[in-house]
């Protein structure tokens, strides 16, 4: 799984192939307001909860692996 910052300060969270880690980044994407964007391979979150967003991430595939 992957990040990146689009020019808007949005974070895109590529959706993962694995299941579980798709399960768990889902979690983070909906309690962050995400969206999937099929164009961008990965669902949106907002500038405004990046930062939750990427502290939430590491918590759960910490957790994972």
């Amino acid at each position: 799984m992957t990040t990146r910052v689009l020019p808007s300060h949005d974070v895109v969270i590529s959706k993962p192939s694995h299941s579980i880690l798709e399960l768990a980044a889902f979690d983070v994407v909906k309690a962050c307001s995400g969206v999937f964007r099929a164009e961008y391979g990965g669902w949106i979150v907002p500038a405004r909860n990046a930062g939750r967003a990427y502290a939430m991430l590491e918590r759960k595939f910490k957790k994972i692996s």
